[in-house]
C-alpha cells in the first residue's frame, strides 16, 4: 500500500486492548505513512454497538472475516494487545498465522504469546498498558525496514514450530517418553 500497516484482530472487547490499539492509532495520526486495520470478530451491528462514535482517521475496521490471509498478507506488524492484568491469553492463533506471512508480532509479555515469540527477534513483548513502549516498538519497525525485513524473516521460520507434522512429531516424541519406562516389564522378583 505503500503505507507502514498495522493489523489486529480481536473480539471487541476492552480486556483485548482495542482501547489500547486505538489510543496508539491516535497517537500516530500526525504520520500519513503508518495506517491501523483493525478487525473484530463480531457482525457489522456489535462493532458499530461496540466502537466509540470517533475512530482516529488512520484507522479501518472490518467486522468478521473467514479469510484473515487477506489482511496478513498486506500487514508489517500484528499486534496482540491482550491485557494482562484483565486475561491472559494461553495461546494466540493470529500470532502464529501472521507469523507464517512473516509478519513481525507485537504481544503481551505473559502468557501463551510470551512463549512463542523471542523479544526482539521475531517480534516484541510489550504491555498494552505501556503506550509509549508500545508506540516505540511499531516505530522501531516502521521507521527501520531492514529490521522488519530480518524480523520478518525471523517470524516466519519461528512459525515452522507450529505446523502439524511438528506437533504430531514432538507428541509422539512426548508421549514414547513417557510410555516407554512404563512399559517394561518390571525385573523378576
Amino acid at each position: 500500500s505503500g503505507r507502514f500497516e498495522v493489523l489486529m484482530l480481536a473480539s471487541p472487547r476492552d480486556y483485548k486492548g482495542v482501547p489500547e490499539f486505538l489510543a496508539l492509532a491516535r497517537g500516530l495520526e500526525n504520520r500519513s505513512d503508518i495506517h491501523f486495520t483493525l478487525v473484530l470478530n463480531a457482525g457489522e451491528v456489535e462493532v458499530s454497538q461496540y466502537l466509540p462514535a470517533t475512530l482516529p482517521t488512520n484507522v479501518t475496521v472490518h467486522p468478521r472475516t473467514d479469510r484473515p490471509d487477506r489482511f496478513y498478507r498486506t500487514s508489517d506488524v500484528l499486534l496482540n494487545l491482550s491485557r494482562p492484568d484483565l486475561v491472559v491469553e494461553t495461546f494466540g492463533l493470529t500470532i502464529v498465522e501472521a507469523m507464517c506471512f512473516g509478519v513481525p508480532v507485537i504481544v503481551p509479555p505473559v502468557g501463551g504469546p510470551a512463549e512463542i515469540v523471542t523479544d526482539g527477534r521475531d517480534g516484541w513483548k510489550v504491555d498494552a498498558r505501556d503506550g509509549v513502549a508500545l508506540k516505540r516498538a511499531v516505530l522501531a519497525l516502521a521507521d527501520a525496514p531492514e529490521t522488519a525485513l530480518a524480523m520478518s524473516e525471523v517470524a516466519r521460520t519461528r512459525a515452522q514450530d507450529f505446523t502439524f507434522d511438528r506437533f504430531a512429531t514432538r507428541l509422539r516424541d512426548e508421549v514414547a517418553r513417557i510410555v516407554v519406562p512404563f512399559a517394561k516389564p518390571d525385573a523378576p522378583q
